[in-house]
């Protein structure tokens, strides 16, 4: 698993609050974003989603497709 930062990166921080933001209009958990992604690991999507990680293209996709929306989206106030 990735190294966590110790202080949050502002695009990683912009990116996790519009994957917390889609996440929780739909109502689900990080349990259940992680096992739609089939990465049960919350800890990690928590920390995504306050900006302590900055995913990998192919993380940020899976991430998109499990929330049904384009990774477009997640990165547009980028």
């Amino acid at each position: 698993m990735p190294r966590r930062r110790r202080d949050p990166e502002p695009v990683a921080r912009v990116f996790g609050e519009a994957v917390r933001s889609r996440r929780e209009k739909r109502g689900w958990t990080l349990e259940q974003l992680g096992e739609r992604m089939d990465r049960p690991d919350g800890k990690y999507l928590g920390e995504l989603e306050r900006g302590y990680h900055s995913p990998t293209l192919t993380t940020a996709k899976q991430i998109a497709d499990a929330l049904e929306t384009s990774l477009s989206s997640l990165v547009e106030d980028l």
